[in-house]
């Protein structure tokens, strides 16, 4: 009788030692797989195929190679890139260069690319600052306007300053409304032309609705 005591005693012991020594692996686990830099069996083995099927975001404008003429899709959260899910601009280098030609330098302090995105909401710090209605359309709105000018269409009007050129486009729909704080008081009235300034030919400093 003693003996059966006895060996159900170590039969429990030996179960919880078990348990104990599966716990601390488990706890150890991932720190092991690191060191070893190889995955160990146990545990939620399933982690990997979850991460497969999750939506991957796109981040290859920042992944891009400095310097590298190879060009990829800038990321989504970084600009607007598409229009009607198209791609409209690209990356090149550490430049955008949209489908029509143009080129924005983006970070170039605050020109280009980076300095139309400003006018993708109001400014009331400003006395007028023209919005954009649709921010999701920034890019294919310019380009729009570009296209317009490389037509020698009559809706475009030119003027020189300087090493700048500046044109006024009429887009003969609502493309943003007057901000700032003169808009705001006039009640942010709806704008039709966009105002494109650009320099060496296609390169943009900056573009918004006039």
């Amino acid at each position: 009788m003693n003996n059966s005591n006895r060996g159900n005693k170590k039969s429990i012991g030996t179960t919880i030692l078990i348990l104990v020594v599966g716990l601390v692996y488990l706890a150890a686990k991932p720190k092991l797989e690191k060191w070893l830099g190889t995955e160990l069996p146990g545990g939620n083995n399933n982690r990997a195929a979850v991460q497969e099927d999750a939506p991957t975001p796109d981040l290859t404008a920042n992944s891009t190679n400095s310097g590298s003429a190879a060009e990829s899709k800038p990321s989504a959260g970084t600009s607007d890139t598409s229009q009607n899910g198209q791609q409209v601009l690209t990356r090149v280098g550490r430049d955008f260069k949209s489908r029509e030609g143009l080129v924005y330098r983006a970070g170039s302090n605050g020109q280009g690319h980076d300095h139309v995105l400003l006018h993708a909401k109001d400014n009331l710090s400003k006395p007028a600052h023209g919005v954009f209605d649709d921010k999701s359309q920034v890019f294919a709105l310019v380009d729009e306007a570009y296209k317009k000018i490389k037509s020698g269409s009559r809706d475009v009007q030119t003027s020189k300053q300087g090493s700048k050129t500046a044109y006024t486009v009429k887009m003969g729909r609502r493309v943003g409304y007057k901000g700032g704080r003169s808009g705001k008081q006039q009640g942010q009235p709806k704008l039709t032309r966009i105002k494109l300034i650009l320099v060496e030919g296609n390169r943009v400093i900056t573009a918004y609705p006039y």
